[in-house]
């Protein structure tokens, strides 16, 4: 409850992040009239949360079975401990880049960017709800250090339920920015 708790708090005052980095998804479905437009803001955030949930329940699998495979050996909770590594090579990486390092980028093979592309296509002839329902999915796929941070933490419970439970909290922190983006964009 308590990490629930913290990753609530922490996307709450973090999420200026996701406004910045996001908010301007919201004018690519925002409706055209003000009647109405709850619902296709709700489909964006359904679309995230659809996402989110996946993405952490995905991670708590992965971390629980980290866990069983070092269970093996002895070792105890494994996957919070390959978590807080991930962490610290991520902020490593964003450190060195930050001082002039060149830091090798892992970039999206080029069949996932040709079907990216092929589905924020399809997305521009949509209803809003429907546009904005899928570009709430596609987000997710962005390469965010914040967001990718709380999966990280997902996978760390070593468990799909607990994961979707920490990426539903995340989620949860960010609505409130979003939703303000949206409204006021």
């Amino acid at each position: 409850m308590t990490l629930v708790a913290a990753v609530l708090l922490a996307s709450l005052l973090g999420s200026v992040h996701c406004a910045a980095m996001c908010g301007a998804f919201t004018c690519l479905y925002r409706p055209v009239s003000r009647q109405g437009a709850w619902r296709v803001h709700a489909a964006y955030n359904v679309g995230r949360l659809i996402s989110y949930l996946t993405l952490g329940a995905l991670a708590g699998t992965l971390g629980s079975r980290v866990n069983e495979l070092a269970h093996l050996s002895g070792a105890r909770l494994p996957a919070a401990a390959l978590a807080g590594v991930l962490m610290m090579l991520w902020a490593a990486g964003t450190i060195a880049a930050t001082l002039g390092v060149r830091v090798p980028v892992s970039l999206a093979p080029q069949w996932a960017q040709r079907l990216l592309g092929q589905a924020l296509l399809a997305a521009r002839d949509s209803t809003p709800s429907a546009r904005a329902g899928l570009l709430g999915l596609l987000t997710t796929l962005l390469p965010c250090g914040w967001l990718y941070t709380f999966v990280v933490v997902a996978g760390s419970t070593g468990g799909p339920v607990s994961g979707a439970v920490v990426m539903l909290a995340f989620w949860a922190g960010t609505v409130p920015m979003m939703a303000g983006v949206a409204t006021t964009a």
